[in-house]
C-alpha cells in the first residue's frame, strides 16, 4: 500500500510493500503448466482404513537456507527533481534433504482384503491380512549421485526514480525496476524437464541442455509505478494521495517442483495389487486354481540397481514449461487526509491488490470422462454433445497420473 505522511514528502510509489514467498522471489507472466505422476493417484487407493505401515516420507526433513544480497542506490537533486538509482541483487541457496520414501513403506488392506473370499461373499479384513503377513501395495524410492540437492537461483533488480515537485501543492513520484531472476538451478546438475510430448528428459547440462534442465529465463518482467501526493486547491489541511506499483513474484521452487527427482537421479519400485488370491496354499490356489497374487512383506521391497530412464521409472514425473514465466502482483490505492482540529486527523482511502498466474497446485490433467458419458443424457464432465473421452497420457501403468502445478488468475483483494 501507498502511503505518504505529509504532502510535501509522499512515499514513492516503489516503496509499495513487496510480496514475497520464498528465498526465490520475482516475475512471471502467463501461464505453465507444472506436471506430476503417480503419487498423487496413491490416496484414492487406501481403501483399508489404515495409513501406511513403514517410512513416513521426508522424515526428518532437512533444509539449510543462505541468502547473500547486496542493495545499493545513488541520489541526485537537481532543481525540481530528485532522482534515485540503483540496483538490488540476491542469491539463494537451498539444500534440501530429497530422499522420500527411501526406506519404504506398505498400505495394508490396499485394493481389498486377501484374507476375504468375495466367491463366498467373506470380506475379510486389513488387520488379518497383516497377521498373515501379506499386502497389496509396497513402494520404495532411492536417490542416485546424492541424497541432498542444492537448489540456486539470483536475482537482479537495477531500479530507477524520479520525485518531481510539479509545484508546491503537487508532487509525482515514477519509478521503474527490472526483475530478472535466474531459473534454478542444481549445484551438481542434478534435475532433468520430463517433456510430456515426447516421454522424453531434458537433463541438466548434458546433450546441450542447459543448467536449468531447458528452462528459459523470463527476461520481460518490468515493474513500473506511479505515485502521488496533493494538497488539494492548496489547502494546508487536506492532502489527497494515490499510487500503483507491479510486482513479480514465485513460489520458492519457481514452479520446478520436483526437477531434481526424476530419473536418471531418482528411481522407484512401486508393487501394486488387487486382493485375490494370497498365497499358493490358500483355498483359491489349491482348490479354485487362482493364481496367489499378494505381496509378502517378508520380501521386503523391490531392489533398484541402477539409475532408470524415462522408459523404465515407474515414480513421479515432474516437468516445468520452457518459457515459465513468474507470478505477478499489482497493488493500489487512494486516500484522503483530513486535519480536523488540533492533532486531529481523519483519513479515509481505498487500497486493493490483485495477483495473476500465481503459481497453484491443480487438478489431475490426465484422467478420462466418467462412464456415463456416452450414455445418452449425461453431460456433465463429457466432450460435446455428452461423448467420452480418454486420458491423453494413457501408458501401460494403471497409476499414471498428471497433477497440475499452473498459474490462475487469483482473486482482488481490497
Amino acid at each position: 500500500m501507498v502511503s505518504a505522511e505529509a504532502a510535501r514528502t509522499p512515499v514513492p510509489a516503489s516503496h509499495v510493500q513487496e510480496p514475497h514467498s520464498g528465498p526465490c522471489h520475482s516475475g512471471e507472466t502467463h501461464s505453465p503448466i507444472t506436471l506430476e505422476t503417480t503419487r498423487c493417484c496413491s490416496a484414492p487407493l487406501v481403501a483399508g482404513g489404515y495409513w501406511a505401515i513403514g517410512d513416513r516420507g521426508y522424515s526428518p526433513f532437512q533444509c539449510g537456507t543462505n541468502i547473500f544480497s547486496f542493495k545499493d542506490s545513488l541520489e541526485l537533486i537537481r532543481h525540481k527533481h530528485d532522482f534515485t538509482v540503483g540496483i538490488d541483487f540476491r542469491r539463494n541457496q537451498m539444500n534440501v534433504g530429497i530422499e522420500a520414501f527411501q526406506d519404504g513403506f506398505w498400505i495394508i488392506g490396499n485394493g481389498g482384503n486377501f484374507s476375504g473370499l468375495s466367491s463366498a461373499s467373506v470380506a475379510g479384513n486389513p488387520e488379518a491380512d497383516f497377521l498373515v503377513g501379506i499386502t497389496g501395495l509396497a513402494i520404495h524410492d532411492q536417490t542416485f549421485n546424492g541424497p541432498v540437492s542444492g537448489r540456486r537461483c539470483s536475482i537482479f533488480r537495477p531500479f530507477f526514480e524520479d520525485d518531481w515537485r510539479v509545484k508546491p501543492s503537487l508532487t509525482h513520484n515514477l519509478g521503474l525496476a527490472w526483475d530478472m531472476t535466474t531459473p534454478i538451478t542444481e549445484a551438481h546438475g542434478r534435475m532433468a524437464n520430463y517433456v510430456p510430448a515426447t516421454w522424453k528428459l531434458l537433463i541438466a547440462n548434458q546433450n546441450g541442455v542447459s543448467a536449468s534442465a531447458g528452462v528459459n529465463m523470463d527476461w520481460p518482467a518490468v515493474e513500473p509505478r506511479i505515485g502521488a501526493a496533493w494538497k488539494v486547491m492548496g489547502s494546508e489541511k487536506t492532502v489527497l494521495r494515490a499510487g500503483y506499483a507491479l510486482y513479480h513474484d514465485s513460489a520458492w521452487s519457481q514452479g520446478a517442483q520436483g526437477l531434481w527427482q526424476n530419473p536418471p537421479f531418482l528411481g522407484e519400485s512401486d508393487a501394486f495389487t488387487g486382493a485375490s488370491c494370497a498365497f499358493a496354499t490358500s483355498y483359491c490356489a489349491t482348490v479354485l486354481g487362482q493364481s496367489p497374487s499378494g505381496i509378502s512383506l517378508s520380501s521386503g521391497f523391490q531392489p533398484i540397481t541402477s539409475p532408470p530412464t524415462a522408459a523404465t521409472f515407474t515414480g513421479s514425473f515432474y516437468t516445468q514449461p520452457a518459457d515459465f514465466k513468474l507470478g505477478r502482483v499489482q497493488q493500489f490505492n487512494v486516500n484522503v487526509e483530513r486535519q480536523l482540529v488540533g492533532n486531529l486527523v481523519l483519513t479515509a482511502g481505498y487500497a486493493g491488490s490483485r495477483g495473476t498466474h500465481i503459481l497453484v497446485a491443480g487438478n489431475n490433467l490426465n484422467t478420462g470422462s466418467p462412464s456415463a458419458c456416452g450414455s445418452g443424457s449425461y453431460m456433465i464432465g463429457c466432450l460435446p454433445g455428452g461423448a467420452p473421452y480418454n486420458r491423453p497420457m494413457a501408458r501401460s501403468t494403471p497409476f499414471l497420473c498428471l497433477a497440475m502445478w499452473a498459474r490462475r488468475t487469483m482473486p482482488r483483494f481490497s
